[in-house]
């Protein structure tokens, strides 16, 4: 399995390497927990970026609340 990537930033924007649009990717929250989350970005600006969870079908759970806030780092599920 592939190391994290830690989600870095430098006050005004992401400085890591993010996910592609639109993949599925493994999340490290802040309390230690690992588990799969949806990457989507320019959702409704240019830059703009989200994290949420992922239903057991592997789809966007677009009605649960974003976890960008609780993300400090992503994976790739496979290479």
């Amino acid at each position: 399995m592939p190391d994290f990537i830690t989600i870095t930033e430098n006050a005004e924007r992401i400085t890591s390497k993010m996910p592609a649009a639109e993949t599925v990717v493994e999340v490290k929250l802040r309390d230690g927990t690992i588990t799969r989350a949806w990457f989507d970005s320019n959702i409704m600006e240019n830059g703009d970026w989200d994290f949420v969870p992922v239903k057991p079908d592997g789809e966007p759970d677009i009605e649960n609340d974003s976890m960008a806030d609780k993300v400090l780092a992503w994976r790739p599920l496979s290479e």
